[in-house]
């Protein structure tokens, strides 16, 4: 059994500090990493909610979170981990790049979890 006080956690940039780990000693990565979000400004974004979503979008871009990852960190997620263990939060453009990394190029097995947002309501969701 796994003890909390055996974990830990690493805050900071994810392309710094994993350079820093040895190889094969990660048993989990977890990992949200920027969505690759289509920032092209359109018609809709004429009313109040298209505004707002562009000035959101604006704000991401300016932190540089729209690009999504950089697919050369995806080795080093396979050079620290034990075992392959990796849950990644993604949208669905981001899928087929990791399905093509980790099953055809490494032989990876995977299951994919749907979020299913059944509501209008920020942070209301269900995972299936």
């Amino acid at each position: 059994m796994i003890k909390i006080e055996d974990m830990r956690l690493i805050l900071g940039n994810a392309y710094e500090e994993i350079k820093k780990l040895p190889d094969k000693s990660v048993d989990l990565i977890i990992t949200d990493p920027p969505y690759d979000i289509d920032t092209k400004y359109t018609s809709c974004m004429r009313n109040d909610i298209g505004k707002s979503y562009h000035s959101v979008i604006r704000e991401l871009s300016a932190d540089d979170l729209t690009s999504g990852i950089e697919l050369s960190i995806l080795d080093d997620f396979l050079r620290v981990l034990k075992t392959v263990n990796i849950y990644i939060w993604c949208n669905r453009r981001q899928i087929i790049p990791y399905l093509d990394f980790f099953v055809k190029e490494h032989g990876c097995n995977y299951d994919i979890l749907v979020w299913i947002k059944r509501t209008r309501f920020r942070g209301v969701a269900e995972i299936i």
